[in-house]
C-alpha cells in the first residue's frame, strides 16, 4: 500500500500501486468479533472519501478489471454483497430479510444488494439502490410541497419496493428517475431490434409443479388525481421515409389470444377469447347472488346519468344494447350502485341464455335478442336462422350442453337477415270524409275513391303477406296534392296475424298529412311481424278533407 499525493482528506484515502491477492481464509485485520476475512473500518466521522479507492496508473494499456472476486474451483463463493447496514439478516418471520446463504446459489457469482433496515438517502431513496447515472447535473426548478430536488445528477435507481412486512408479501420492481434533468419524465427505453416479454408459469412452492400459467398487465399505476386522462397508446412501427419513387409501408399490429396447440385436443377444450372492455357507470341492481354475468347491458335512459347502463329491458329493435356484463375480476360484474363497471364490447364473450334450460349452442348459430319481456337482457340461440335487424348478437362458437353462459363472437351487423319495400298505391282524389279506408299494395289502377273500407268485402286484398321476419320501420307517405278544408288524413300500418283480417292491430306506425302538406314520415317506430301475417295501410280521411294520389311505403327488415 502506497500513499498517494494528498487530493482529498489525508487520513482515509488509500492507493493500491501492486497487484496482490486477498484470501479469505487470513486472520482478520482489525477484528470484528469472531468475522473471518479482512474488514476495513473507517474510524473518522465524517467519512469524506471512499473507504477502499481503486485508480489505475496513468498511461496503463492493460484490459483488465480493476476488482475482481474469484473463488478457487468448486468454492461456494456468493459474488459481491452490498448491505445498507451491518446488520447480518436473520430469514425468519419477524425479520423476514431472506438469509446470506439463500441469495445467490453456492458457487454462483454476481452483484446483490439487499436492504436489512429501511434506511433512505436525503433524495429520499431507500436503499438499496443499484443507481445509473450519466455524465448530466441537473436544475430544474421544482414546484409544490414539498418540492422535489432542484438538481441533481441524471441517474436511474433500481431497486426492490416491497409491498409491506411479514411473509410473502407483494413486490414491486421499481425503475425511478429524480426530477432533475428530465422535467417532463418522458423516457424512452429502446430496446434491441426484437423485444419478448413474457412471465413464468406459477410454481407450487411445495411440489414444485406448474399450477397455471403467468398474467401480465400492461397499463399506467392508479393514481389519485381527480383527472387522469391520460392516453395509453401501443403502435406498430411507423415510417418516416420521405420517398415517393415506391410504395412505403407502415408497421401493422397484430393481437394474439392464446392458443390449443396440442394436436386432436380434448373437445371441450377452450382456445383463448379475444375481449375489450368499456367502462360505463352503474346504477345497481345486482347482487353475489344473482349477478348480471352474460346479460346485455343497455343505456340507461331513464335517469339524467351520463354514460350509464344497466341490463336490456325492452325487446325488439328499439333498445341498443352496448355489452355483455362478465365475471372478469375486478370489472364489476355484480353492477352495484354508484360504482363504475366494464362491460365486454367487443370479441369473444360469455353470453346467457334464460331459464334454467341449458341447451347447447352450436357452432355457427346466429345469437339474437330474447324478444320475451321478462328476459329482455338475455339472448336465444335462432339457429340456422338470421336475427332480424336490431337483434344480432353475435354467432355462437359451441359449447357443450349445460353450458351457460355461452361463448359468442359479438357480430352486430352481418348476422341480420331481411330487406323489402313494401308500397301501396291509389289514384286521384281521395273520398269517403270521414272514414277509414284500406289501401290495395302495389296499385296505381285503383282509385282512391274505390278503396275497400278495411273490414268489408275484399279487404283481403289490401294485404301484404310477410314472407320474411323481421321489423317493420320508416314509413314514407306523398300526396300529390294536400288535404284541402283545413283538415288531415291519418296513415297507419297494420300487423295482421295469420293473414286474418279480424286479427289486424295497429303497430304504432302512423304519421299524419296535414292541410297544406303532401307529404309526411314516421321513422321513430318499429314493429316486428312473423311470416304468414298480414301488412295492411289505412288512410283515415279527415272530415271534409279532400287529398289525391296517395303514396305509401314502409320498410321491413
Amino acid at each position: 500500500l502506497k500513499r498517494p499525493p494528498p487530493p482529498r482528506s489525508l487520513s482515509t484515502r488509500w492507493a493500491l500501486t501492486m497487484a496482490f491477492l486477498i484470501f479469505a481464509a487470513l486472520p482478520s485485520v482489525f477484528a470484528q468479533g469472531a468475522t473471518s476475512g479482512v474488514v476495513l473500518t473507517n474510524n473518522s466521522s465524517p467519512l469524506n472519501n471512499p473507504l477502499l479507492w481503486l485508480q489505475e496508473m496513468s498511461g496503463n494499456s492493460a484490459t483488465v478489471p480493476l476488482f475482481e472476486v474469484s473463488g478457487f474451483s468448486n468454492s461456494s463463493t456468493l459474488g459481491i454483497e452490498v448491505t445498507s447496514t451491518a446488520t447480518p439478516p436473520t430469514g425468519s418471520a419477524t425479520n423476514p430479510v431472506p438469509n446470506w446463504s439463500i441469495l445467490q446459489p453456492a458457487g454462483y457469482g454476481g452483484l446483490t444488494l439487499f436492504q436489512t433496515t429501511g434506511a433512505t438517502s436525503t433524495a429520499n431513496i431507500a436503499s438499496p439502490v443499484l443507481a445509473m447515472c450519466g455524465a448530466q447535473w441537473g436544475d430544474y426548478t421544482p414546484s409544490g410541497t414539498p418540492p422535489p430536488p432542484s438538481a441533481g445528477p441524471a441517474c436511474w435507481y433500481w431497486q426492490v419496493a416491497g409491498g409491506g412486512g411479514g411473509l410473502d408479501a407483494p413486490d414491486t420492481l421499481q425503475l425511478k428517475r429524480l426530477i432533475t434533468t428530465n422535467a417532463t419524465t418522458n423516457i424512452t427505453v429502446l430496446f434491441p431490434a426484437a423485444i419478448n416479454l413474457a412471465t413464468a408459469p406459477y410454481v407450487d412452492p411445495v411440489t414444485g409443479l406448474q399450477t397455471k400459467a403467468g398474467q401480465i398487465t400492461v397499463g399506467p399505476q392508479p393514481v389519485g388525481l381527480q383527472n387522469a386522462n391520460t392516453p395509453s397508446t401501443f403502435t406498430g412501427a411507423t415510417t418516416m421515409s420521405t420517398t415517393s419513387s415506391s410504395a412505403t409501408m407502415a408497421g401493422p399490429v397484430t393481437v394474439q389470444t392464446g392458443q390449443v396447440i396440442k394436436q386432436g385436443p380434448n373437445s371441450s377444450s377452450i382456445q383463448g377469447a379475444l375481449q375489450i372492455l368499456q367502462s360505463y357507470y352503474s346504477l345497481g341492481g345486482g347482487s353475489a347472488t344473482n349477478p348480471y354475468v352474460g346479460q346485455l347491458a343497455c343505456p340507461d335512459t331513464t335517469t339524467a346519468n351520463r354514460q350509464s347502463v344497466t341490463p336490456c329491458g325492452t325487446v325488439g329493435q328499439a333498445e341498443n344494447w352496448v355489452g355483455v356484463y362478465n365475471a372478469i375480476p375486478g370489472q364489476g360484474a355484480y353492477n352495484m350502485a354508484n360504482t363504475t363497471v366494464t362491460i365486454l364490447r367487443y370479441g369473444r364473450v360469455p353470453v346467457a341464455n334464460a331459464g334454467a334450460s341449458m341447451p347447447s349452442w352450436n357452432n355457427g348459430d346466429y345469437i339474437c335478442k330474447d324478444d320475451t319481456p321478462a328476459n329482455a337482457s338475455f339472448s336465444i340461440d335462432n339457429g340456422s336462422t338470421p336475427c332480424p335487424a336490431g337483434e344480432s348478437i353475435g354467432i355462437a362458437v359451441g359449447d357443450a350442453s349445460g353450458t351457460n353462459p355461452h361463448l359468442v363472437d359479438l357480430v352486430q351487423s352481418p348476422s341480420t337477415g331481411g330487406g323489402a319495400m313494401l308500397t301501396f298505391f291509389c289514384t286521384g282524389p281521395t273520398a269517403g270524409s270521414g272514414t277509414t279506408l284500406g289501401m290495395f299494395p302495389s296499385s296505381t289502377g285503383t282509385a282512391c275513391n274505390n278503396t275497400y273500407t278495411p273490414t268489408g268485402t275484399g279487404a283481403n286484398g289490401s294485404m301484404v303477406p310477410v314472407s320474411v321476419a323481421g321489423w317493420l320501420k320508416n314509413l314514407q307517405v306523398y300526396y300529390t296534392a294536400a288535404p284541402t278544408l283545413s283538415g288531415s288524413d291519418t296513415i297507419t300500418v297494420y300487423d295482421c296475424t295469420g293473414f286474418v283480417i279480424a286479427t289486424c292491430v295497429s303497430t304504432g306506425i302512423t304519421c299524419p298529412v296535414t292541410f297544406g302538406t303532401n307529404n309526411c314520415p314516421d321513422i321513430t317506430h318499429t314493429y316486428h311481424v312473423s311470416v304468414g301475417d298480414g301488412i295492411q295501410i289505412r288512410d283515415a280521411v279527415g272530415s271534409g278533407t279532400v287529398g289525391k294520389d296517395v303514396r305509401a311505403s314502409i320498410e321491413i327488415q
